[in-house]
């Protein structure tokens, strides 16, 4: 009897240590994963080859100069410049030597590519449990894929998509262990975000997520204790932790660079400005993420419109709001749509309004779209990192995580017939904003050259 019931006790376990995800028969099969990869890799893969633009320089010097004798001399130039660690580089030199019949800028770009499609994978596991899966599921890879942080990063060496994607790999992990708990998915979420500290500082910013993960009631009540979900969370922190260290202690003793050079760490540490200054950024934030998820808002706001509680928050928040997100950032940063829209103010100042008018939108369609149980891992990927962007240098790429996690946890909940029949004006707005912002495919060789800066 005792070992019947010991091997029940194991089944139980392995059940529970298993990364899963809800699965219905609707959800998007192998097919439709392919087909999203394809369409992803034929967006970027014409860029591939083409020339070098702004700092991408620094990554593929970086790489080449890695382990020479004068790669210290060499190095000097990329921390001056670059507020990341060498994780990008030394992934760019990976891929020069496993790939020597593609130029070194070729190469080093095929990891913004391997974030790409990291991104569409990641999609495709968490969409497979949702309503009208396939079809939504579709509409998302079209929506991110498109979206113009994503399609200018993608297709460039840059310290961005990659860990994006590996945040975004670890939202859907933790969202989906919110709701059916893993052991190896709880521990996967820290290592995911630690790891994609090797490429950029900003993905500790997401380490909040730990503590849904910790104190989830849903994962008592499916048979994970206490002790079995702290020690899951614990190993991930160390694992990740000791890549980490391992590249920061190999980084000082052959660099003499621990995080930032000391010119760069003024620049790029905490800005605390007053409070005024300090809100007036994370506004400015929330209406740039306005304007970039319009795409998918404007699926729910005939919905919206209908309630006056739209109408209300709108005439609340949105002059506030606006006068707030278009005042100057004393810090400077890269909060702004470069130097093509500088140059004429006011359409700078009408795109920040379209993005403060459909903020309400958005903040009421994740509180409607969103499930009681998925919320709080929700705010703990959204809000914290915002809080802490708000009190550093500004930088529309550190957007991109957000765009990937809202988009994902609105659209993981719409239904087939809402999107069958709302289709056609979110896709063009979609198309407007590709063409007329000045992140898109026609005008990324001005922005890059003039808009990136550092970091």
């Amino acid at each position: 009897m005792m070992m019947a019931e010991r091997w029940s006790e194991i089944g139980d376990l392995v059940n529970i240590l298993k990364l899963k995800s809800d699965f219905t028969p609707s959800g998007p099969g192998g097919l439709s994963l392919v087909s999203s990869i394809g369409f992803s890799l034929f967006l970027v893969l014409p860029w591939i080859n083409s020339p070098g633009l702004n700092l991408e320089f620094l990554f593929v010097d970086a790489a080449n100069h890695l382990f020479s004798q004068e790669s210290h001399h060499k190095l000097d130039n990329y921390f001056f410049n670059q507020a990341n660690p060498l994780g990008t580089a030394f992934l760019a030199r990976l891929s020069q030597e496993l790939l020597p019949f593609l130029s070194s800028l070729t190469a080093a770009r095929l990891q913004s590519v391997l974030g790409l499609l990291l991104v569409v994978v990641s999609g495709w596991w968490g969409f497979r449990g949702s309503r009208g899966s396939n079809r939504v599921f579709s509409f998302w890879v079209g929506v991110v894929t498109l979206n113009p942080l994503v399609i200018v990063t993608s297709t460039r060496v840059s310290a961005d998509l990659l860990p994006s994607a590996l945040v975004f790999a670890a939202f859907v992990i933790a969202d989906n262990a919110c709701r059916k708990p893993s052991l190896i998915g709880m521990a996967a979420v820290p290592s995911l975000l630690i790891v994609g500290a090797t490429l950029k500082y900003n993905a500790i910013y997401f380490l909040g997520s730990l503590v849904p993960l910790s104190i989830s009631k849903r994962q008592s009540q499916c048979g994970v204790t206490s002790r079995q979900r702290l020690t899951s969370l614990a190993s991930g922190v160390f694992l990740g932790s000791a890549i980490l260290t391992i590249l920061l202690v190999w980084q000082a003793l052959a660099y003499g660079v621990v995080f930032l050079d000391s010119d760069l760490r003024m620049r790029h540490g905490l800005q605390l400005g007053t409070p005024v200054e300090n809100i007036a950024r994370a506004t400015k934030y929330i209406a740039y993420l306005s304007l970039l998820l319009i795409p998918i808002t404007v699926l729910y706001l005939p919905d919206l419109l209908k309630k006056r509680t739209l109408l209300y928050l709108t005439a609340l928040v949105v002059p506030p709001l606006f006068l707030l997100a278009n005042s100057k950032d004393p810090t400077g940063g890269e909060l702004d749509f470069g130097a093509f829209i500088g140059r004429v103010p006011l359409v700078g100042s009408a795109l920040l309004l379209v993005g403060c008018l459909f903020a309400p939108s958005m903040l009421l369609t994740l509180r409607y779209q969103t499930a009681h149980g998925r919320k709080l891992n929700l705010i703990a990927f959204t809000a914290f990192p915002l809080l802490v962007m708000a009190v550093a240098r500004p930088a529309q790429r550190y957007l991109i995580p957000l765009v990937l996690i809202l988009s994902y946890s609105i659209l993981s909940t719409t239904s087939v017939t809402r999107l069958k029949y709302r289709l056609t004006v979110p896709l063009l707005l979609l198309l407007f904003l590709v063409h007329k912002h000045c992140w898109g495919i026609k005008m990324q060789r001005h922005w890059l050259q003039i808009g990136w800066r550092s970091g």
